[in-house]
């Protein structure tokens, strides 16, 4: 009534019906709650609902899911709902780690990719399966990449590429830890260089170049600036960046713009007109576009298939070919669905692997025993390298078991929380945590919060689906009191044999998420953090930084990425 008396004060020449118009839509803007899902009642009586509240707090850290998980603990509730988009359903947020694994894993039917995910990462990965609902185009999109994660491409095209990658980047550290002096120094930008370098001639089979120009930059230095305190940080001098990958980059950081956004699409609208950005945009396809022809070009005879591979482009080109001739149809040679699933494969690659990376030289150097005894147990795993006094080999690193390694990236990968979130929607009308969901509700399920890295919130265990309570002890809970604390050994157990394990059920960790929509490159992301860590942990040693350089704050983008990532190395 208010609203309607305001209308007519500053309108006072509008006619009735118009008035009332503008208070149908008013009504019609305010937020519709979910009955019995808790939610901020002041944010219920305004047409802006919890937008205002979650750009400040973007605003005010970088970070949007925090937020997200931040109204579960103040409402003290597993399950939440925000208002962020007006004339539509609100957005349910769940906090409970069994949850999330029974929706991804057992619920597919009733849940599916959300339309939060559509919003924000179509307009990037354009026809990349990856925001498709589940269905006939996106099975079809996925199966072009479905031999990138075969022993074939990983171990013959995957693996020396990661290798070769590293020892770049193991070369400009030991230039760069010589130049410092016992200095620190941002390591964000070397990490993501050399993630890209490797992904780069991965995908397209040629070289983006980007440690390497580092590298012959600062061997050309004898000297840098160094301030005569030895915990400010060092700033090198940085090569140019080639105009290709300055237009990859701009098109990943493209997505900060509409997860930034309650309205991606309008965001998006505006964005993308940018001439620098519609460039950048233009410049990827042309350089994809490029990449495809020189690998048509390299198979040389299309038509029997048969030809020699060294690049995911290869792969993928090859994959059409098959499925073309079993379709009966001709091949897609130069199709947008071949650049965007490249890309795709590209931007997932570069971007996630690399901030679970940073993430783990952070926790490595506040951790000095956990980094002493990865290092052990690195050279007890290879010890021919290791008496013989030189790098281990990619055969020998894919090759060896080490358990201990592998908890301490299991531990990485839960405390850094790249991925902070798994957003579906509920394709029918259904329940979840005994509350009924109306047909397209967008749910979150966070990853960063209760259960997960804190202690669980409360749960009726009758208020679960029966898949839930069914898979009860599939997976263990971790233990309260130190759930907050970077300890790998949480991951390990005794065998009857006296010998350790890691122990994968040990607690949650869905990081990869699960189901029929899991992640497609986690043997690739594995594959890489292990070849990074052990060549860099057997190297060096990641001493202290000042707390000043030790931020734990992230901001939101691709993934859930440090602020700040700053080493300080001594040699091994």
């Amino acid at each position: 009534m208010n609203f309607i008396l305001l209308t007519a004060f500053l309108l006072p020449h509008a006619k009735l019906p118009f008035v009332a118009f503008l208070a149908i839509l008013y009504r019609a803007a305010l937020p519709k709650p979910i009955p019995g899902i808790p939610y901020n009642y002041a944010s219920a009586r305004s047409i802006f609902g919890d937008i205002p509240s979650m750009i400040k707090w973007k605003r005010d850290t970088r970070e949007t899911f925090t937020w997200m998980t931040e109204q579960c603990n103040k409402l003290n509730a597993p399950m939440v709902q925000i208002f962020v988009k007006p004339f539509s359903t609100p957005w349910v947020i769940v906090v409970d780690a069994r949850e999330c694994q029974d929706v991804l894993t057992h619920r597919s039917k009733e849940f599916d990719r959300s339309s939060f995910t559509t919003d924000v990462v179509q307009p990037i990965l354009r026809e990349h399966h990856f925001p498709f609902p589940s269905g006939p185009k996106q099975r079809a999109h996925r199966a072009l990449l479905s031999d990138l994660m075969t022993p074939a491409f990983l171990n013959e095209v995957a693996a020396p590429q990661l290798y070769s990658a590293t020892l770049e980047l193991l070369q400009l550290w030991h230039r760069k830890m010589v130049l410092a002096n016992n200095h620190p120094f941002p390591a964000e930008e070397d990490v993501a260089n050399a993630a890209l370098d490797t992904i780069w001639a991965a995908a397209i089979g040629s070289e983006a170049g980007t440690t390497r120009s580092q590298l012959d930059l600062l061997i050309q230095c004898s000297t840098v600036d160094l301030a005569e305190n030895p915990d400010l940080p060092v700033a090198f001098p940085q090569a140019p960046t080639s105009d290709d990958v300055v237009s990859i980059r701009t098109v990943i950081d493209s997505m900060e713009i509409g997860l930034a956004s309650p309205l991606p699409g309008l965001s998006y609208f505006f964005y993308l007109e940018i001439p620098r950005i519609r460039r950048a945009f233009n410049r990827k396809d042309l350089m994809l576009s490029n990449a495809l022809k020189d690998s048509r070009d390299r198979l040389g005879n299309s038509e029997s298939g048969n030809f020699p591979v060294k690049s995911a482009m290869d792969y993928v080109l090859r994959r059409e070919i098959h499925q073309a001739r079993k379709e009966g149809r001709p091949p897609r040679l130069d199709a947008t669905v071949l650049k965007d699933e490249l890309f795709g494969f590209l931007l997932a690659g570069h971007e996630t692997t690399s901030t679970t990376l940073m993430w783990g030289l952070k926790f490595l150097t506040d951790h000095q025993d956990v980094q002493n005894t990865l290092r052990e147990a690195i050279r007890d795993a290879m010890p021919d390298a290791a008496a013989e006094g030189r790098q281990p080999t990619y055969s020998e690193i894919t090759g060896s078991k080490m358990p201990y390694f592998d908890a301490v990236v299991e531990e990485i990968l839960r405390c850094g929380g790249t991925a902070a979130t798994h957003a579906r929607k509920s394709l029918v009308a259904t329940h979840l945590l005994g509350v009924h969901l109306p047909k397209g509700t967008n749910v979150l399920f966070m990853t960063n919060g209760p259960s997960f890295i804190s202690p669980p919130m409360p749960i009726d265990e009758k208020s679960r689906s029966q898949s839930c309570q069914e898979a009860k002890d599939r997976i263990g809970e971790w233990d309260p009191p130190d759930m907050a604390q970077f300890n790998p050994d949480r991951w390990l157990k005794t065998d009857s044999d006296g010998r350790i394990e890691i122990n994968m059920q040990a607690g949650p960790n869905t990081q990869f998420g699960g189901g029929a929509r899991g992640c497609f490159g986690k043997k690739f992301a594995y594959l890489e953090m292990r070849t990074v860590l052990a060549i860099i942990v057997w190297n060096f040693k990641f001493l202290p930084v000042p707390a000043e350089l030790s931020s734990y704050s992230a901001v939101d983008s691709v993934a859930h990425a440090p602020q700040q990532c700053y080493v300080r190395l001594a040699p091994a």
